[in-house]
C-alpha cells in the first residue's frame, strides 16, 4: 500500500481554500483475511443473500442493485475465486454505464429536475459511490465506471451552482456525500486538488437545501437551512444521509458553521433520539426522528437504511472531530442495529428493527432499499477497523475483528497487521504488528464506551477512551517478543529479519444493566442488559431466553430489550403505539428472568 493511499484526503484537504485537515485517516483493508465471529456471518451473507438478491432485483443498472454492487465488491475482495459473482458484478456495471446519455446525466425523468420527489439525485448519489468502489476495487485499472460517475458530476456541476446555473432542493438527499466520496477518490486517482470542485458542489447542495419556499419541509431537512440546524429532524434515512454530508463538507470545505451545525445534530440524535440498539428514527409517522425523548418501543420504526446513514455519518463525524465518540456509535448500530436485521443464516430480513417485536422477518420487502445498502455496510466495517493521523505517525485500532493481513503505513513504514480475538463475546485481545524494518509510532487503541449517548446509565461502569503507547519495533535476537501492555511507554523488540511484536490486552466486558433517562416514558420502571458491544433481548412465550438482540426472533414467541426493574411485567406502556399487555406476574430477582407464568402479546 503505497503512501498516496494512506494520505490521500490529507492533500486534498490541503488543496481546498480554508479547509480543515482530518482529524484521521481510515485505512481501506481490501486484503484483510476475515475469522472468528465476522467471517461466519460474512460468509452466510455472501452465500445466503447477496446471490439470491440479484435474482430478485435483476442483472441491470438501478438505485437498490448500486448498493447490492458495492457489497458484491467487497465480497469479492474476500473471495475472488466466486467467478459467478464477478460475472454478475461486470454484467451489472456494464449496464448501470450503459444506461448514462451523452451529457453525462443518469437517470429517467422527463423534464430533468422538475419534481424534488422523483428521487433523481438520490439515484445518481448511488451511481457515483457504486463507481468509485468499483474504482478501488480495480485497483485503478479499470477506470469505465469511476470516468462515468465523473461525467455525472460534471454533468450535476454544469447545471447546479451560483447564478446563473441552478439552485434546487434534493427531494432524498444522498448525492452529496456521494460527491463528497468522489472528491476523495479523484485526489487520489487523478491527483491531488482535482476532486475539490466536487467537495465544493456537495457543499453548495448542502447549504441551499432550503431555497426553494415551496419545499421547505423537515421529511427532507429542507425547513431551514443547514447552518442553523440544531436537531435531528424528518426521515431518519434522508436525515442521516443530509447530515453526514454537512459534516463532511465542513471539514472538506473548511465551513466552521457547518461544522457547528453538525455536531449539533448529532448530538441530538445519539443522546436524545437514540436508542440502545443503535437504531435512530423511531417514529413510524414518516418513518422520522421524533421528538426528544419519545422512544417507543414495539412501535419503533428503525429502518436498515437508516442504520447505514448513521455509519456513513460517522464516517465523517471522525474525520471531523476525531474518533472518540464516532466508532462506539457505529458499534453500536452496527452489531445491533444492522447484524440484526438478519436472520441467522441469512435467508429472511426486517425493514423495521424495534426493540420489541413479535413479527418474524421475513424472505423480501415491496420497497429493497435495505436488502443491498445493510451488506454494503456489514461487509464495509472491516474498512474502519485500522486508521492512522493525517502526519502518518499514529495508527488507530477501532474494532476488533479477528483477521490476518492487515495493512497499514505508519512511521513511513508499511506494517502487517494480524489481530486475534473472540470479540465481541470476549475482550481478550492479541495484535501482532510485524513491519519491514525498525520504526516507532504511536498505536492508540479504542476501549470502548458502553455509555455513548447521554441517554443511558450502565452498571458497572468500565474504562473507556483511546488508550496510548509508545511503539518500538527493532531488530533484536530471538523469537518475537510478546508483551502485555499495562502502561505507556512501552518498547517492543522484535526478531532481527522482521521487525515483530504482538501486544496482548483485554477489554473490560462485564454484564451490564442499563437503565434509560426518566424523560424516556416508554423506559420507565424498565432495564436493559448489554455486555461488550451486544444488546440482549428476551424472548419465548415466558421471557426466559435471554438472546443477542442481532439473534431475536429465531426462537418462537415475541422479543424484548427493555424489561421490568421491580420484578412485574407493565400491564400497558404508556406511549401510544406501544401494545403490549400481560398479566402482571412477577420477575425472579436472582437471575432477572420472567416466570413463566407470565406472557406477552400484541393487542
Amino acid at each position: 500500500m503505497g503512501r498516496s493511499a494512506v494520505v490521500g484526503v490529507v492533500a486534498l484537504v490541503a488543496a481546498s481554500v480554508g479547509a480543515t485537515p482530518p482529524q484521521v485517516r481510515f485505512v481501506p483493508q481490501p486484503g484483510l483475511r476475515i475469522s472468528g465471529f465476522w467471517a461466519e456471518r460474512l460468509d452466510k451473507l455472501e452465500q445466503s443473500w447477496i446471490p439470491p438478491c440479484w435474482k430478485r432485483l435483476g442483472v441491470r443498472g438501478g438505485a437498490f442493485q448500486r448498493n447490492l454492487a458495492e457489497a458484491t465488491m467487497l465480497a469479492l475482495e474476500r473471495h475472488p475465486e466466486r467467478k459467478e459473482l464477478a460475472g454478475i458484478l461486470e454484467r451489472f456495471v456494464r449496464d448501470d454505464i450503459a444506461r448514462q446519455q451523452p451529457d453525462g446525466y443518469v437517470g429517467h425523468c422527463n423534464p430533468r429536475y422538475a419534481d424534488y420527489g422523483r428521487h433523481e439525485l438520490y439515484g445518481q448519489g448511488y451511481f457515483i459511490e457504486a463507481a468509485v468502489r468499483h474504482m478501488a476495487f480495480a485497483k485503478g485499472r479499470d477506470r469505465r465506471y469511476f470516468d462515468a460517475a465523473i461525467r455525472l458530476a460534471d454533468h450535476l456541476d454544469s447545471v447546479f451552482g451560483p447564478p446563473p446555473k441552478r439552485t434546487w432542493t434534493d427531494g432524498h438527499p444522498g448525492v452529496e456525500k456521494a460527491l463528497l466520496t468522489l472528491a476523495d477518490a479523484v485526489d487520489r486517482w487523478d491527483g491531488v486538488g482535482k476532486g475539490v470542485r466536487y467537495a465544493e458542489l456537495a457543499r453548495y447542495f448542502i447549504r441551499h437545501q432550503n431555497d426553494i419556499a415551496e419545499y421547505r419541509h423537515t421529511y427532507c431537512q429542507s425547513h431551514e437551512p443547514a447552518v442553523k440546524m440544531k436537531e435531528a429532524v424528518g426521515h431518519a434515512v434522508r436525515g442521516t444521509y443530509f447530515y453526514a454530508g454537512m459534516a463532511g463538507s465542513a471539514w472538506r470545505c473548511g465551513d466552521a458553521e457547518l461544522a457547528e451545525a453538525a455536531r449539533r445534530v448529532f448530538e441530538s440524535a445519539v443522546d436524545r433520539k437514540g436508542y440502545i440498539t443503535g437504531g435512530v428514527g423511531g417514529q413510524w409517522a414518516g418513518e422520522a426522528f421524533g421528538p426528544d425523548y419519545k422512544l417507543p418501543n414495539a412501535r419503533a420504526y428503525l429502518e436498515g437504511c437508516a442504520g447505514c446513514g448513521l455509519y456513513d455519518w460517522c464516517t465523517e463525524m471522525a474525520m471531523l472531530d476525531g474518533l472518540d465518540r464516532s466508532e462506539d456509535v457505529r458499534e453500536r448500530v452496527v452489531y445491533n442495529n444492522l447484524l440484526g436485521t438478519f436472520s441467522e443464516d441469512f435467508s429472511c430480513y426486517a425493514y423495521q428493527n424495534p426493540p420489541a417485536c413479535a413479527n418474524p422477518r421475513y424472505p423480501w420487502h415491496t420497497l429493497p432499499c435495505c436488502v443491498g445498502n445493510v451488506p454494503r455496510v456489514l461487509e464495509d466495517f472491516k474498512n474502519r477497523m485500522y486508521a492512522v493521523s493525517p502526519d502518518g505517525d499514529t495508527l488507530y485500532l477501532n474494532h476488533f475483528i479477528a483477521s490476518t493481513d492487515g495493512e497499514v503505513e505508519v512511521g513511513g513504514t508499511r506494517v502487517r497487521l494480524a489481530l486475534a480475538t473472540d470479540y465481541p463475546f470476549d475482550g481478550k485481545v492479541a495484535l501482532t504488528l510485524t513491519a519491514e524494518r525498525p520504526v516507532a509510532f504511536k498505536l492508540r487503541v479504542r476501549q470502548p464506551n458502553r455509555t455513548e449517548s447521554a441517554l443511558y446509565t450502565a452498571e458497572p461502569a468500565v474504562p473507556h477512551g483511546y488508550r496510548e503507547f509508545e511503539v518500538k519495533l527493532v531488530a533484536a535476537r530471538g523469537a518475537p517478543q510478546t508483551l502485555a501492555v499495562r502502561g505507556t511507554p512501552q518498547t517492543l523488540a522484535a526478531c532481527p529479519h522482521a521487525a515483530s511484536a504482538t501486544i496482548r490486552f483485554e477489554l473490560p466486558m462485564p454484564l451490564q444493566r442499563v437503565t434509560c433517562d426518566a424523560r424516556v416514558k416508554a423506559n420507565r420502571g424498565l432495564v436493559a442488559w448489554q455486555q461488550g458491544p451486544i444488546v440482549y433481548a428476551w424472548e419465548g412465550k415466558d421471557f426466559t431466553q435471554r438472546v443477542p438482540y442481532y439473534a431475536r426472533l429465531n426462537h418462537g414467541g415475541p422479543s424484548r430489550v427493555w424489561m421490568p426493574a421491580d420484578g412485574m411485567v407493565p400491564t400497558a406502556e404508556t406511549e401510544s403505539g406501544d401494545w403490549f399487555r400481560n398479566t402482571g406476574c412477577p420477575l425472579d430477582a436472582s437471575n432477572r428472568k420472567v416466570i413463566s407464568s407470565c406472557f406477552l402479546k400484541e393487542r
